[in-house]
């Protein structure tokens, strides 16, 4: 960082480890009053061959969670559990996470809980549509593998 910037109050900018600019404050030093300064190289930005930048937009329909904990042999990766939960999910399953493992040393198995979100781009979803997902994942599932839905 150049000595005319404040050394708490002032960045580097980046682009692919690429140093491009900085900006801040003026260092004290240099000036007492409180002035700011940006500096860009924009020829080096130009020069750069960056990537396209990839976004997804923001849903401007509500998610829907819901948790699901199944029993499974200990020896049973969580793996298996969750790409059938992927495949059955399909385009409404926005994501799948893992949140609890529960050892059951009795009879040398485990109990897995996965956290689900649920959504649409052209509509909010119902109640009514992800119990029949929820419904055709559990089948799936313990018709699949050595795994039961866990009760309460």
């Amino acid at each position: 960082m150049p000595e005319l910037y404040h050394p708490y109050r002032s960045a580097s900018i980046y682009v692919d480890n690429n140093l491009i600019g900085h900006f801040g404050q003026i260092h004290p030093s240099v000036d007492k009053k409180e002035v700011y300064i940006f500096e860009l190289n924009i020829e080096k930005l130009l020069d750069l061959k960056v990537r396209t930048i990839k976004f997804k937009e923001i849903n401007k329909y509500p998610s829907i969670s819901r948790d699901l904990a199944f029993t499974m042999p200990a020896d049973l990766p969580a793996k298996d559990i969750m790409n059938i939960l992927k495949k059955v999910g399909g385009r409404f399953l926005s994501s799948i996470d893992i949140f609890d493992v529960y050892p059951i040393a009795s009879d040398n198995s485990k109990s897995i809980a996965y956290s689900l979100v649920f959504e649409d781009i052209t509509k909010t979803l119902s109640d009514e549509e992800i119990g029949q997902i929820i419904d055709k994942m559990i089948k799936q599932v313990e018709d699949t593998l050595p795994a039961k839905l866990r009760s309460k």
